[in-house]
């Protein structure tokens, strides 16, 4: 079993997602910085839930899709536009603890 390594906040994990997303040479967006930053909170023992949701605000081809990630419930990345989205899918699953592979 992997011990737990909490020496750092979940948002410590997210500045550093962000800070080097600004740095890349392409433009990035909600899911690859929820996977980066899910990814980095899971190996440090953070029990951080991937969460995508879909929303259609225009019709049948206005089909939207958003990224965000939470932590015991509190959104720490992808939250700003969470709440006009509805869940259609997290990883890992309700229930899956902590050491659900990715």
């Amino acid at each position: 079993m992997k011990e737990s390594r909490k020496d750092a906040s979940p948002q410590d994990y997210v500045w550093a997602v962000e800070a080097l997303a600004r740095r890349v040479p392409w433009r990035t967006v909600c899911i690859q910085k929820g996977v980066a930053v899910q990814r980095l909170l899971r190996m440090h023992g953070w029990n951080a839930v991937l969460h995508y949701g879909a929303r259609n605000p225009g019709g049948a081809s206005d089909l939207e899709a958003h990224v965000w990630v939470s932590v015991d419930d509190a959104i720490v990345i992808g939250g700003e536009e969470a709440g006009g989205f509805v869940e259609i899918a997290r990883y890992p699953l309700r229930g899956r603890g902590i050491h659900a592979r990715l």
